[in-house]
């Protein structure tokens, strides 16, 4: 009988050391895939569903169908009258109920009038919504606990996880059957605007957050609005802000990011990367510790 001969110790260690780098090959095939760019059709510049435009022309347009609220010098300073001179491009009208606390006497626009505001997310959209809230209050929008003592309803979103787009999607269908007009910001209308959740909202992207009380003043007369363009990082440095503690400070240094990971929406939704300058993060830093 024939004796079998065991695998010497060289031959062993070849076979590892071919399966390691088979393995690495498998690994770095694997990254490459992954991180690769998302197919662009050839006659436009912008991918479709949500996808950020890169190419920083200001006659770039999405191909959605909906129309999209006109871009601003944002250069201008913020004043309770300077909604009232731009250009709103509507979508269609939508119906409203009678306000709950009528128009107020005073001569801002947001007088006598209460918003229902929810976050969801990171800190930075948490951010985002203290500087919202700030410019809303400085129009004269008072904010409301419960949505059955609002006239509108303004929803801060958040697109990394599913129950924070559930809970989106269910506070949406509540303000409907409230009969309140409601716009939802942040994350999800950015990356993906054609969700059925948003049909009848008003729609304010990450990087239009300072346009929030002409979007909001607009909802109220009944048409539904889309401001979704990406544009340049919006000045925060003079914007006023209603802080959730007000012993805390939530700087944001930058927005978006350099990867193009097909597994994930946080490019489609906060666009390139953006970063502001050491003199405005310095300058607001300062601002806080001013207002104590």
């Amino acid at each position: 009988m024939a004796e079998s001969s065991a695998p010497t110790a060289s031959a062993v260690t070849k076979v590892v050391a071919v399966s390691g780098a088979m393995l690495a090959t498998s690994a770095y095939l694997y990254y490459l895939w992954s991180t690769r760019p998302l197919p662009r059709e050839a006659s436009s510049c912008c991918a479709e569903d949500g996808e950020s435009c890169e190419c920083g022309s200001e006659s770039c347009t999405t191909t959605t169908g909906m129309p999209e609220l006109e871009d601003l010098d944002l250069s201008a300073e913020v004043a309770p009258t300077s909604t009232r001179s731009r250009k709103v491009e509507v979508a269609r009208k939508i119906p409203q109920r009678e306000s709950l606390t009528g128009s107020g006497d005073g001569n801002l626009p947001g007088a006598g009038q209460k918003i229902f505001f929810k976050t969801f997310g990171c800190s930075h959209n948490t951010s985002d919504s203290e500087y919202m809230m700030g410019l809303l209050s400085s129009y004269g929008y008072a904010f409301a606990k419960e949505i059955s003592d609002a006239d509108v309803v303004v929803l801060n979103s958040c697109t990394v996880k599913n129950p924070s787009e559930d809970a989106l999607a269910t506070l949406v269908k509540t303000a409907e059957s409230e009969g309140l007009p409601t716009v939802v910001c942040g994350c999800v209308p950015q990356a993906d605007r054609k969700s059925r959740a948003l049909r009848n909202a008003s729609l304010v992207g990450t990087s239009q957050i300072d346009r929030i009380v002409e979007v909001v003043e607009e909802t109220l007369k009944g048409n539904r609005v889309s401001l979704l363009q990406n544009k340049k990082l919006p000045e925060l440095r003079e914007l006023p802000k209603i802080r959730r503690n007000p012993l805390v400070e939530i700087v944001a240094v930058n927005t978006g990011c350099l990867g193009k990971c097909s597994y994930c929406k946080t490019k489609y939704a906060r666009g390139s990367l953006g970063s502001y300058s050491k003199e405005d993060i310095l300058a607001r830093v300062r601002m806080a510790l001013a207002e104590g």
